[in-house]
C-alpha cells in the first residue's frame, strides 16, 4: 500500500511541477548498516527504530506539502514538492542532525556507536521520468555509502 501511495504521490507531483514550472527534489534516506542492527538486537527493536526514524523524518519537514513514505525495509523516501536541490540539501541536513540527536545505540555498527542515516538527494530535470528521479536518488544514496555513511550527497 505505501508503495502504492508514493508511486501515486510522485507521479502527481511531477506533473504539478512540470505544469508550475516549479522545481521538485527527492531524498532517499537508508538506515546505516540496519540489517547488522535487526539481527544482533533483534525484530522487536528493529520495529522500534524504524518507527523512531520515520517519526523523525516526518517531524523534521516543516511544510505540509512535504511527505514521508517507507520505501522498503530500512529504506524511506521524501517527496519535496516546490524544493530546489539546495532546500533539499538543508532537509537532508536537518533529518541527519534529528536521527542523530536520538541517540538509539547501535553497537554493531561500523561507523558510530548510535543509529545514522545516509541519504541521496535528486532534484527533477525537465522530461525526467519518475523511475529516473528515483535511480538519480538512488545513486547519490550509494555515493553517500561509499564516501563513509552517515551523510548526504546529491548535486
Amino acid at each position: 500500500m505505501i508503495v502504492v501511495f508514493f508511486d501515486f504521490a510522485i507521479n502527481k507531483q511531477i506533473i504539478n511541477a512540470k505544469h508550475y514550472h516549479q522545481p521538485l527534489s527527492i531524498i532517499l534516506i537508508d538506515i546505516d548498516y540496519f540489517k547488522l542492527f535487526n539481527d544482533n538486537l533483534g525484530h522487536v527493536k528493529g520495529d522500534m527504530c524504524l518507527k523512531s526514524v520515520a517519526t523523525t523524518i516526518q517531524n523534521s519537514l516543516l511544510r505540509s506539502s512535504d511527505t514521508v513514505s517507507r520505501y522498503g525495509g530500512e529504506e524511506f523516501v521524501v517527496l519535496l514538492p516546490n524544493t530546489d536541490n539546495q532546500g533539499a540539501r538543508c532537509v537532508a541536513h536537518r533529518i541527519q542532525q534529528n536521527v542523530a540527536s536520538l541517540a538509539i545505540t547501535h553497537p554493531n555498527s561500523d561507523i558510530s556507536q548510535t543509529v545514522t542515516v545516509s541519504q541521496g538527494i535528486a532534484t527533477l530535470k525537465a522530461n525526467q521520468l519518475p523511475s529516473q528521479l528515483i535511480d538519480v536518488a538512488d545513486s547519490y544514496l550509494y555515493k553517500a555509502k561509499e564516501l563513509g555513511r552517515n551523510q548526504y550527497y546529491g548535486t
